[in-house]
């Protein structure tokens, strides 16, 4: 058995969860604190638990495949229930659920996680409140952008090579898929390579100036999160937007 800390393990390749005692080394601190406040591109943004730093990416994989249950040997829906509904139940008491006008989440085939999230928010609000799951369509790789933006000599750096060598590479693409094209450090600055169908579109626009809570699984490097914003935002820039993800980051 290879032990990462207290709070979760892995043995045999397999996941160990405890949920009784937090450890400073804890690979991801289960009882404390009851959840993440934080802000992500201007909106106000929650999440249940956050990776400690020193949690290498290999063991992150580990423990987000297991919560997904991709291959069918995840966390049991009892159990997961259970870690959505704490970080959910403080969601509620700094926000009000029952106060929102819409539950705007992605839809995933690849897993069952957000949907249960989904439910498990529900629970704590209005039974006529407005739910919709939307697809991310992807965009044409000629329609994708860099968004521009001048910072220091090092993101110069990055802005050069982008614009130069990896737009032209992703422009001659017939399909683009972020993960497979663009390397971890560079999908924030990629823009525009998500799209949303007419009837999503039209639901956000019918919200006006009222409050739609954005939900997603897990936020990693924010690229996800980022073009969800920019399309509201271009299509109802009046209304009130939050995030709530179930692991997230500062």
């Amino acid at each position: 058995m290879r032990l990462l800390y207290d709070g979760i393990s892995i043995e045999n390749d397999s996941v160990v969860y405890n949920d009784s005692e937090d450890n400073r080394n804890d690979i991801l601190n289960i009882l404390s604190p009851d959840i993440y406040k934080s802000e992500f591109q201007g909106s106000v943004y929650y999440f249940g638990y956050r990776f400690n730093d020193s949690a290498s990416r290999k063991d992150r994989t580990t423990v987000l495949k297991w919560l997904k249950n991709i291959d069918g040997n995840g966390i049991d829906e009892k159990t997961l229930r259970k870690f959505i509904d704490k970080p959910i139940r403080f969601l509620d008491k700094e926000m009000n659920l029952s106060e929102f006008d819409a539950l705007l989440y992605p839809r995933s085939n690849r897993s069952f996680l957000t949907k249960i999230i989904v439910n498990e928010l529900y629970k704590f609000t209005q039974h006529d409140l407005e739910r919709i799951s939307f697809e991310l369509v992807k965009s044409l790789p000629k329609d994708i952008y860099f968004d521009g933006v001048i910072g220091d000599n090092q993101y110069n750096q990055i802005k050069d090579y982008i614009d130069n060598e990896l737009l032209p590479k992703i422009h001659s693409l017939d399909y683009f898929s972020i993960a497979d094209s663009v390397k971890y450090k560079y999908r924030q600055y990629i823009k525009n390579y998500l799209t949303i169908d007419n009837d999503t579109e039209r639901f956000i626009k019918s919200v006006r100036e009222g409050k739609i809570l954005v939900v997603d699984d897990i936020n990693t490097s924010g690229s996800t999160l980022t073009e969800i914003l920019r399309i509201i935002r271009k299509i109802n820039n009046k209304c009130d937007v939050y995030i709530f993800t179930l692991i997230g980051k500062d």
